[in-house]
């Protein structure tokens, strides 16, 4: 086995709930977060290959038809080793500014945190977690680019597809290193897309660029989030002018339940001015495509693109790179 060591910062507000929907430092979701970007680090399996080799790597009560019995204990294994002081669950109140709706004036932070917004309690920005990351030795340089993915596109808690708990992830130096063009080069064309996958499983690309488009640079997260919650109000109300496109932002009816194929996060950044280098931050619209039950192919790439032609009439926003 290896060992990866890393630290977690916060950059938003982070409902990391427990039993009781207030925020608690467990090890569990960060295990979920690194085994849902490993799904996607391995999307180019089939939907049984994945599934076995899921349950190899990260274990299951469920029978391995290889072996005739269970496939037992995770071989991943995730410790936190380090909380720093400001890691404290905390109810103090915040503002990412204000939504002008047909219906008046709305909190936009309560508008895209609906639920755990001021009424649950949070790990605040700026806090750390320190971890250690014990893997097999052949998955190392997968997990390095699982763990890349994840400073660049992850989420974690309650909400977190509308930017709160967005993270920025720092490795130990002396365990490892990120290697940018082995996460790059697997980005996929979207035009590929497998009608037979009906989750989550590539970042996309097209002939503009990665399919994830970011603000200008702001002062602080709070400023950037409200730039980003903005376009994310701006984009449902614009997809919802074509009830079948609406579907893009997610939906939930009776047991069926999607949820929004755009994620939000608030990314911070070293920007030099002069002499003087400063802690920037932008906001972030990634676009994890897959495609709905019910709809062709066709139909959804045309869905699509009438999202991306909205982003590409805003001026605050501009392509990932």
């Amino acid at each position: 086995t290896e060992e990866l060591k890393f630290t977690v910062e916060f950059i938003t507000p982070c409902f990391l709930g427990g039993a009781t929907g207030n925020a608690e430092i467990r090890t569990a979701p960060f295990k979920n977060l690194i085994r849902r970007w490993w799904r996607i680090v391995n999307g180019n399996l089939s939907p049984a290959e994945l599934w076995q080799k899921e349950a190899e790597l990260f274990g299951s009560t469920e029978r391995n038809p290889k072996l005739g019995k269970s496939f037992g204990k995770s071989k991943v294994l995730l410790k936190i080793l380090a909380v720093s002081e400001k890691c404290i669950p905390t109810n103090e109140k915040f503002s990412i500014g204000d939504l002008e709706t047909g219906y008046g004036t709305m909190s936009l932070a309560k508008y895209i945190g609906y639920g755990p917004v001021e009424t649950k309690s949070y790990l605040p920005p700026k806090s750390k977690i320190s971890f250690s990351l014990t893997i097999p030795s052949k998955n190392r340089k997968e997990f390095i680019d699982i763990l890349f993915l994840i400073k660049l596109f992850g989420t974690i808690g309650s909400r977190s597809h509308n930017g709160w708990g967005s993270i920025e992830l720092i490795p130990e130096a002396k365990t490892f290193e990120f290697n940018p063009p082995s996460v790059f080069g697997s980005f996929k064309d979207l035009n590929l897309l497998d009608s037979k996958k009906k989750y989550p499983y590539l970042i996309a690309k097209d002939k503009n660029g990665v399919l994830a488009w970011k603000t200008q640079y702001c002062r602080n997260w709070s400023e950037a989030f409200g730039e980003i919650g903005q376009l994310y109000y701006d984009l449902r109300s614009h997809l919802k002018s074509l009830s079948d496109y609406s579907e893009l932002m997610g939906f939930a009816s009776g047991k069926n339940r999607q949820p929004a194929q755009f994620t939000i996060k608030i990314v911070p950044q070293k920007v030099k001015s002069g002499d003087v280098i400063a802690t920037k931050y932008y906001g972030l619209l990634i676009h994890l495509p897959y495609l709905l039950e019910y709809w062709k192919k066709a139909e959804y790439l045309e869905a699509c693109k009438y999202a991306y032609d909205f982003f590409a009439s805003r001026h605050n926003l501009s392509g990932w790179q």
